[in-house]
């Protein structure tokens, strides 16, 4: 049974990435209007480094579950892309951990107000392995249940 939970990046990373894309995409449009002829490797090597950069961004992270093993994957458009095997024993225990993630912007005048940010996230551990990193309560709370429906782990 395979599980599709969320995004690879999380927010901060996917901004990062999106950016980074849109400056080598505007980079890439002026050199296809160029007429040097060594423009044609830099217009090939960004038009790789965009798609590339470009399927990072609509990649997917997700689980697949059976009886003798838990497989993390990261797929893009249903394909499976990266693959890492968890082995489960009888002696296999899964764990999870709550986290708060907070930032305070901090203000640059004396009368501006601070902006203050926290977000949860939460992580499963299997057999002390970081198993996946989730941001959705919603998603940790169907990876748990899809988990131990499949295999026969128990929180």
């Amino acid at each position: 049974m395979t599980l599709i939970l969320e995004n690879a990046l999380d927010f901060k990373r996917f901004k990062n990435v999106f950016f980074l894309n849109l400056i080598l995409s505007l980079l890439l449009f002026g050199f296809l209007f160029s007429e040097e002829s060594t423009s044609k490797i830099i217009i090939f090597s960004l038009s790789l480094i965009c798609l590339t950069l470009t399927f990072l961004l609509f990649s997917k992270k997700g689980l697949i579950c059976n009886n003798e093993n838990v497989i993390k994957i990261i797929s893009l458009f249903g394909i499976i892309i990266k693959i890492k095997h968890f082995q489960l024993y009888k002696n296999s225990h899964l764990n999870h951990k709550k986290f708060i993630s907070s930032n305070n912007y901090q203000a640059h005048h004396i009368f501006d107000r601070t902006f203050h940010v926290e977000e949860n996230f939460f992580v499963l551990y299997l057999n002390e392995q970081n198993l996946s990193t989730l941001h959705s309560q919603d998603k940790f709370d169907q990876a748990l249940s899809f988990i131990e429906s499949n295999s026969n782990l128990m929180l």
